[in-house]
C-alpha cells in the first residue's frame, strides 16, 4: 500500500517561473520603459497560474506587487512616461526599464556559470 491508502499526502508543488526571463518575454526589446501595471497584465496573460492574482488587485497595489518582487535582483522603479495600451492620454506612472531587467538577468546568469 502507498499514498492515500497510508494517509501520505501528495507533494504540493509551487509554481516555479523566473520573473526576469518573463517580464523579458512580455517586453520587447522596442519597448524601453514600460509602467509596472501593463507588465503586470502581460505577465498575467503570460502565466495566468503565477501573476493572475497580481493582475486581480487594485490600483497602486498592482505596481507595488511587482515593485517588490523585483528589489531582490537590485532593480528599482521610477516614474516612465508612457500611454495606456488601450489608447488614450500619456502619463508618468511607475515603471522599469527593460535594460535594468536584461542586465540584472546577465549578471545572474554570470554568477550561475561560476
Amino acid at each position: 500500500m502507498s499514498g492515500h491508502a497510508l494517509g501520505e499526502t501528495p507533494e504540493q508543488h509551487a509554481p516555479t517561473y523566473d520573473l526576469l526571463a518573463d517580464i523579458l518575454a512580455v517586453v520587447p526589446p522596442s519597448e524601453a520603459k514600460v509602467w509596472n501595471e501593463a507588465i503586470v497584465d502581460r505577465l498575467a496573460e503570460l502565466r495566468p497560474d503565477v501573476y493572475g492574482p497580481w493582475a486581480r488587485l487594485e490600483g497602486g497595489a498592482k505596481t507595488a506587487q511587482l515593485t517588490t518582487a523585483l528589489k531582490p535582483y537590485g532593480i528599482k522603479t521610477m516614474q516612465v512616461w508612457g500611454t495606456p495600451e488601450s489608447g488614450g492620454k500619456g502619463a508618468n506612472r511607475i515603471g522599469i526599464t527593460r535594460d535594468d531587467i536584461a542586465s540584472a538577468v546577465t549578471q545572474r546568469d554570470r554568477g550561475k556559470a561560476s
